[in-house]
């Protein structure tokens, strides 16, 4: 199975929201989770059958993080199980499953958080690579909060918090 260098994932500064998310199967009220998008680099992920450079991104999606103000996150470490978030990247022509197990946040501006964290990409879910684990670092844009009161995508309102 291809071994993909972990040196060639380089993150470029990504963005953050909250959502305010509504699931009748969940409970009867809306629960908040946090989003974070991480760019990486342009690189060649050394696959045959995939064109280079390579772009893609980690998407770290429904973060289960207990602060319900973004701007208390600073200086804040959270270890994340599995089912604490739903993370994943595009690689290989496929959706490769991510688990968060680490994140530390620092305040760095206005709306901006530096972001530390440990993830682990299972490649082998879909026969793309050898899994691995790496550390990442960038910094986010905090963009607001996102109100979606059904779950159903297109459904949302975009509220500003910084």
């Amino acid at each position: 199975m291809t071994h993909i260098p972990v040196d060639r994932f380089r993150a470029q500064p990504g963005r953050m929201r909250a959502r305010l998310f509504q699931d009748p199967q969940l409970g009867p009220g809306p629960a908040l989770y946090y989003d974070i998008t991480i760019p990486l680099e342009p690189f060649d992920s050394g696959l045959d059958w995939e064109e280079q450079p390579v772009r893609t991104e980690f998407s770290l999606e429904f973060l289960k993080l207990p602060v319900e103000d973004w701007r208390d996150l600073h200086e804040r470490s959270f270890e994340l199980a599995q089912d604490e978030a739903d993370a994943s990247i595009y690689l290989g022509g496929a959706h490769n499953p991510v688990e968060v197990r680490r994140i530390h946040f620092t305040r760095v501006g206005e709306t901006a958080l530096q972001i530390d964290c440990t993830l682990f990409c299972d490649f082998e879910a879909e026969m793309v690579a050898e899994s691995l684990a790496l550390e990442l670092t960038t910094e986010v844009e905090f963009e607001g909060l996102v109100v979606d009161g059904t779950g159903r995508a297109g459904d949302s309102t975009q509220r500003d918090g910084a």
